[in-house]
């Protein structure tokens, strides 16, 4: 048998092979084995040209195993947690001596960031310029120790350049350190540590149907909320504002209605709130009422206060008022009522549905109730505690603090708002001692306020700047009245100053018959003076000759000690005696009623005839 051998020099792979083997192939191999050797150095996850550059420019790469911290020579640290790491990340920190930012000496891409550097900030740290280079971080720590001569610390800030306007970082002070914390979902640009200025306060209150804005106070306010407006079902607007004129041109105040889930009698419609959450389609049918209301009656925005809120639906009161405040034409304000908030630590608090951080970002005003309890306005006591966490969760020009001209009545811990003139009604009525109504001229009548008994007087707490009463009622029950007149909203409105606040909202101003002297206290405040108001409550008696309608007698006596005694005139007739508890004098105060007495007009005794004339 004979075999045959193919030729196979002319096949791919012995060219491939004879090529390889050549000179020129051997060279070729060389420079291909070089190159993979330089990618595999140059390209991840070795990258060692990006690694030897970042360490020259001072980045410090992290990675998703372990996170990592940068710190600066000042001891401002920024930490990378591995938990919010998807991956390298490659940062640096740049501090830039404040001096040289505010003379925009530090680049040119940072001459926008000082010549737009807000007139109320005062800059305190130098200027962190913040660069990374990978994936973005999801939770970062920022510390930042409180610089020198930065008092007061309760204004202290941390501020951000973002490349085209500066933003607010949430932050808090460590409890017994001198540094502020700032817990973010991101790492920032930039970081600063500001002192901040007052502003102008926001002055609102609210509007009930029916009720008017007195001529003489209109030039005071910035916004009314008018009421009315209810949350129906499937996220339907109910109620009308329809007597409320928001193109007036005749006043400065912009009108900004309240939409509500509560009733004036307490009852609060949870159920509606939490179904429209639920709802997507609830929502977003919501939302349009709302923007179609506001645009279509020219109102300056819209006004928020939904309570009972399940603490379970956080997330979607945060995502619906993200969407609303998105909806609304840029020129048109939201603002939001929240909860009062329990203290559950030291530096902790529960807001339940509200999270303020989340509706901080979102609303244009944030509004916080204050503490009923009087105790929480001591020094030091809960109302300082809780707005020094509040400015670190909400931009502190944001916040309007929500108060109440009502007063507060305790029976046995039970709690109740009051108007201010009922509060006083305790005191009771005109009466006479004896009940004679009909004297003759010059007697002495014993004129009081009959009605209280049991009475501790009007006490001053000098802590809180309130006034307070107890006593014990026809049913033997205990009663103890804390009155909320001029001097103690002064002292509300002071945390205004001392947290430089946004504003306040001052509600039942318009609606009840309040202590005429908040109206004072209100216009200094508005020029950025808090006033020390105190009060001197006081009886102001007067006596009218009803006949003649002319005021005969007045005489003032202390509320605690409220008797007078009033000696009938020799004219007889008819005089009406009235009581107003007062505290400017009675010019303006709480009526307390009026008694009329009768003088009795002496009878003339007629003269005996004259005796007959003699006989002739």
């Amino acid at each position: 048998m004979e075999y045959q051998i193919n030729d196979a020099s002319g096949g791919p792979l012995n060219t491939i092979g004879a090529a390889i083997e050549s000179k020129w192939g051997g060279i070729i191999i060389y420079l291909l084995m070089a190159f993979l050797c330089v990618a595999a150095i140059l390209l991840p996850p070795v990258s060692l040209v990006d690694r030897t550059v970042n360490r020259f420019m001072g980045y410090q790469t992290f990675d998703k195993t372990t996170g990592g911290s940068l710190v600066d020579a000042d001891g401002t640290r920024i930490d990378i947690l591995p938990e919010g790491l998807d991956g390298r990340i490659s940062v640096v920190m740049n501090p830039i001596p404040r001096d040289v930012f505010l003379r925009g000496e530090a680049g040119k891409e940072l001459i926008p960031a000082a010549e737009q550097f807000p007139p109320n900030l005062v800059m305190k740290s130098p200027f962190y310029e913040i660069k990374y280079k990978g994936n973005d971080p999801k939770a970062v720590l920022i510390y930042v120790p409180i610089p020198n001569e930065a008092e007061p610390y309760t204004t202290l800030d941390l501020y951000s350049w973002n490349g085209k306007s500066w933003e607010w970082l949430p932050s808090h002070q460590i409890v017994g350190e001198e540094t502020l914390e700032s817990k973010l979902d991101y790492l920032p640009q930039s970081l600063i540590a500001v002192q901040t200025h007052p502003v102008r306060p926001y002055f609102s209150t609210n509007l009930p149907p029916g009720s008017i804005v007195p001529e003489t106070i209109k030039d005071l306010l910035v916004e009314v909320n008018p009421t009315g407006l209810f949350l129906t079902e499937n996220g339907h607007i109910g109620g009308s504002v329809a007597d409320v004129s928001a193109g007036d041109e005749n006043v400065a105040y912009t009108i900004a209605p309240t939409i509500r889930n509560w009733e004036d009698s307490g009852v609060v419609r949870s159920d509606l709130i939490d179904n429209m959450l639920i709802d997507a389609n609830a929502r977003q049918q919501h939302i349009n009422e709302i923007v179609e209301l506001v645009v279509g009656n020219n109102f300056g925005g819209i006004d928020i206060d939904y309570r009972g809120i399940s603490p379970d639906l956080s997330q979607e009161f945060s995502m619906l008022m993200a969407d609303l405040k998105a909806a609304l034409p840029d020129t048109k304000r939201l603002s939001v009522r929240v909860g009062v908030p329990v203290q559950i630590a030291a530096d902790s608090w529960d807001t339940g549905a509200y999270d303020w951080q989340s509706l901080g970002k979102a609303a244009d005003a944030v509004r916080i109730p204050t503490p009923v309890d009087p105790r929480a306005y001591h020094p030091g006591g809960q109302m300082e505690a809780m707005l020094d966490w509040a400015v670190g969760e909400i931009n502190r020009y944001k916040i309007q603090l929500l108060l109440s001209t009502k007063s507060l009545e305790d029976i046995n811990g039970v709690t109740r708002e009051i108007p201010y003139d009922e509060a006083l009604a305790a005191f009771g009525t005109v009466g006479v001692a004896g009940g004679e109504t009909i004297v003759p001229p010059g007697q002495e009548l014993s004129i009081g306020l009959i009605g209280l008994r049991g009475t501790s007087g009007i006490q001053y707490d000098p802590n809180s700047n309130s006034y307070w009463f107890a006593y014990i009622d026809n049913s033997n029950v205990q009663r103890t009245v804390y009155i909320e007149n001029a001097a103690s909203i002064a002292k509300k409105l002071g945390y205004v100053a001392q947290y430089n606040l946004g504003g306040v909202s001052i509600q039942n101003l318009l609606t009840e018959q309040n202590d005429a002297q908040i109206w004072s206290v209100v216009k200094e405040f508005l020029n950025l003076i808090i006033p020390q108001v105190e009060s001197q409550f006081s009886v102001v008696w007067k006596i009218d000759n009803t006949e003649q309608g002319a005021l005969v007698a007045e005489a003032t006596a202390p509320l605690n000690k409220p008797s007078y005694t009033w000696q009938a005139p020799e004219e007889g007739g008819v005089y009406e005696i009235s009581a107003l508890i007062s505290t400017d004098g009675g010019n303006s105060g709480s009526y307390r009623g009026s008694v009329q007495v009768v003088v009795a007009s002496p009878t003339p005794t007629p003269a005996p005839p004259p005796p007959p004339p003699p006989p002739p």
